[in-house]
């Protein structure tokens, strides 16, 4: 009966940590070794700043085919639904197929 309870509790608190990590969709304006472009990503919210900071030298997403040139600045990351401070960033946005 014990474990019950105990697996009950346990259950119960895992289920409010999963809805606290909740998934957003961000997208950054990034320096990469071919050009300036616009990526997408999905991270916890809470995660969000440290996942921007760890970005750089890392390759970009898969999103064709060729080659996956590497992050060399990120300039900003804002949620998919807000808009870059950068003029530069909001037009490359415009153009970005989804």
């Amino acid at each position: 009966m014990i474990r019950f309870l105990i697996g009950g509790l346990v259950l119960l608190s895992s289920t409010s940590e999963a809805a606290d990590t909740e998934l957003k969709e961000y997208k950054c304006y990034v320096a990469t070794s071919f050009s300036e472009q616009i990526t997408l990503y999905r991270w916890p919210a809470d995660k969000m700043h440290y996942n921007m900071k760890r970005l750089p030298l890392k390759k970009i997403p898969k999103s064709g085919p060729g080659a996956r040139p590497l992050i060399k600045e990120v300039f900003e990351c804002v949620e998919s639904s807000s808009s870059f401070k950068s003029a530069v960033a909001n037009k490359l946005d415009a153009n970005l197929a989804r």
